[in-house]
């Protein structure tokens, strides 16, 4: 590695730089950036996860059969269907720590509805642990 990207505020500079440019495929850069190598994956992550596009996001990090999404009135709705076990969560709480800031609105600035009773749902599962940490 150059020895320029073993300054971190430097690296962390440029990781910011493409993901302003989401447009161009910088959240797709900072994906394969995070895949190169470990010393990489870190902060390509942090800088990749700091504000999802939306909630739903992260909720995908569950796994496939314990959430839905559907439409009510047009609007992409997303529910949790499933009880969740201390296994589900393993994605979730690798990424939700990561977050910084959050919208309820996905990439198209389409507004996604969570369902409350999802939310209550996830929030009841997580008693000891805050869902998302550092927001």
């Amino acid at each position: 590695m150059h020895r320029c990207l073993q300054i971190l505020d430097t690296y962390l500079a440029i990781l910011r730089s493409l993901r302003e440019d989401a447009e161009v495929g910088g959240l797709a850069a900072l994906a394969v950036l995070a895949r190169t190598c470990r010393s990489l994956s870190e902060p390509a992550l942090d800088v990749l996860w700091e504000e999802p596009h939306c909630f739903a996001d992260l909720v995908r990090c569950l796994p496939d059969d314990t959430y839905m999404m559907y439409e009510i009135r047009q609007c992409p709705t997303l529910t949790v269907h499933k009880p969740l076990s201390p296994s589900d969560w393993t994605r979730f709480n690798f990424y939700a720590p990561r977050v910084r800031r959050l919208t309820f609105f996905d990439v198209n600035r389409d507004f996604v509805s969570i369902d409350e009773k999802a939310l209550s749902s996830l929030s009841v599962h997580r008693l000891s642990l805050l869902l998302l940490p550092h927001l």
